[in-house]
């Protein structure tokens, strides 16, 4: 979360703490969000509370959306975040409106990967959702950064190094897909 003093303290955690709070003592957010119809609108009220960004709210949207608790459709809104923003532009070059860029992408990736000639193995099955497209995206952004230094950008490193594991990797997926690896 960003690090402003919306409510008033000189250190981070203090100002969310007091957002958590006013988040569940308060608010009664899981109330509010047990009430949500739509994905975009438990997105909307996330997105709401100071400290919490279009690309955080999503993300905590999607999580939420993965437990058993709500059954959103999380392929009828996306929000792109700055890492997404930049891949995009990387690929397409300036856009209106990134959102329609990573749902035009998202409609259109198996005919895309045909058209390229690329086979993709989707995860028991489960396509692509927007999310994902949009972590797509900002994952683009990030290696071309190391692979091409000279595409300006305001980001110029990768935070984290990949690591290979030595062991082999459990795969925990949403209980909703009812999928096994």
């Amino acid at each position: 979360m960003c690090a402003n003093k919306v409510y008033g303290f000189d250190h981070k955690h203090e100002n969310n703490l007091f957002l958590l709070n006013k988040m569940f003592r308060e608010d009664d957010l899981p109330s509010k969000l047990s009430g949500c119809k739509t994905f975009k609108e438990a997105f909307n009220i996330i997105v709401s509370y100071p400290l919490i960004g279009n690309f955080l709210a999503y993300q905590y949207t999607s999580d939420l959306n993965y437990s058993s608790h709500f059954n959103w459709d999380d392929n009828s809104f996306t929000a792109a975040g700055p890492g997404s923003k930049r891949g995009i532009k990387k690929v397409f070059g300036n856009v209106k409106n990134y959102e329609e860029k990573i749902m035009e992408t998202y409609l259109n990736q198996e005919k895309s990967l045909k058209k390229f000639g690329l086979k993709f193995r989707y995860l028991k099955n489960h396509k692509l959702a927007p999310i994902d497209i949009q972590n797509l995206f900002c994952e683009f952004d990030k290696y071309l950064r190391e692979a091409s230094p000279e595409l300006k950008s305001n980001r110029t490193k990768i935070k984290t190094k990949y690591k290979k594991t030595k062991g082999e990797i459990t795969y925990i997926l949403p209980p909703k897909w009812n999928a096994q690896i």
